[in-house]
This record gives C-alpha cells, structure tokens and sequence, in this order.
C-alpha cells in the first residue's frame, strides 16, 4: 500500500505540474495569434495558431481528469483506479508528446 500511494502521489504532482505547463504553452500560442497584425497577416495563419491553442484543451483536460482519479484513489484505494491512474499516465504523456512535438514543428 506504501508504494502504491508513492505512485499515485507521483501520477497527480506529474499531472498537476503538466496541466500548468500546458496552459502556459497554449497560453503563448494564443498571444502568439494575438500579435500577428491583423492587416498584414492572413486570417488562416492567425486561425491556425488558435485552433493549435485550443487543441492544448484536450491534454489538459486529461491531466485534470488523471489529478481527479489520483485523489479518488487516495480516498478509496482500489486496483482499477490504480491502474486506470496508471495507465491513463502514460496515455496523457503519448498525447502530450504528439501535441506539443506538432506545434512546435508546425507553429514554431
């Protein structure tokens, strides 16, 4: 039980501490739409770096959902949730790493 609550407590800082590096991330993407002048730069290029920003959503919402499961387990410990935890850790890292190795060999 000791080592499973390590790792659980591990899942949730690493998913936590991603949520807010990705909202940083699509945070720039966003600023960095809103500094383009909108006289002199198409509208596609401006839409494309927001749509990028807004793709950010859907890791974050993953590491906030992996935080919630993580605290639900601390709070009734079972092996689904460990694994779901588990497991859903490294599906948010897969994801993660497809999204921002794409923006940045897109958009950067």
């Amino acid at each position: 039980m000791d080592s499973s609550k390590d790792i659980i407590l591990a899942l949730l800082s690493g998913s936590v501490s991603l949520a807010g590096l990705l909202l940083i991330f699509s945070g720039f993407l966003f600023s960095q739409a809103a500094g383009f002048d909108p006289d002199s730069t198409p509208d596609d290029i401006i839409n494309a770096y927001r749509t990028a920003a807004r793709l950010g959503v859907i890791p974050f919402l993953m590491c906030l959902l992996l935080a919630g499961v993580s605290l639900w387990w601390l709070r009734t410990p079972c092996d689904a949730l460990f694994a779901t935890c588990f497991y859903g850790f490294i599906a948010l890292l897969v994801v993660t790493a497809a999204y921002g190795g794409y923006t940045i060999l897109r958009y950067l």
